[in-house]
C-alpha cells in the first residue's frame, strides 16, 4: 500500500457527493462538473485525492491527481503491472481487450487498498 507518489494536483468544480470516493477515477460529466467514472475510460481526467466531500448541496472544488502517477483505490486483487480502467465506484480494475487503459499499477494490492499507478492512455490489444 502506497503512502506517496509523484503527481500534479488540480482543482475541478463539482456538484456531486464525492464524500465516499477518495482515490477514485473521475471524469467530466454533461454539465462540465466532475463525477465518479464507472466506465468510458477515454473521458477520465484523473483520480481524486483523500480530500473529498459532499458537494451535492453547494458546489465546490475537489482536488484531482492528473499524473504522472496516481494513488488509486483498487477494486480487486491486482498485481504490479496490471493495466487499469475505472470500475464500480471509480475503483481501478483490470482492463479487458479493446478498452482504453488509463493507468498501470506500480505495485500490487488487494480490493480496497490504495496503490501507486502510472498514468497512461492507450487501447489494450486483444
Amino acid at each position: 500500500m502506497a503512502n506517496s507518489c509523484k503527481t500534479e494536483i488540480l482543482g475541478y468544480r463539482t456538484d456531486a457527493d464525492l464524500s465516499s470516493s477518495p482515490y477514485r477515477f473521475v471524469l467530466k460529466d454533461g454539465d462540465d462538473d466532475l463525477s465518479v467514472a464507472t466506465a468510458s475510460a477515454a473521458d477520465v481526467v484523473g483520480v481524486t485525492t483523500n480530500n473529498v466531500a459532499d458537494y451535492s448541496t453547494t458546489a465546490g472544488t475537489v482536488e484531482v491527481q492528473i499524473g504522472p502517477e496516481y494513488l488509486v483505490t483498487v477494486g480487486a486483487t491486482l498485481s504490479q503491472g496490471a493495466e487499469l480502467v475505472p470500475g464500480t465506484g471509480g475503483k481501478a480494475v483490470a482492463a479487458s481487450a479493446g478498452e482504453i487503459v488509463v493507468a498501470v499499477l506500480l505495485e500490487g494490492g488487494a480490493d480496497g487498498e490504495v496503490c501507486r499507478a502510472k498514468a497512461v492512455n492507450y487501447q489494450k490489444n486483444p
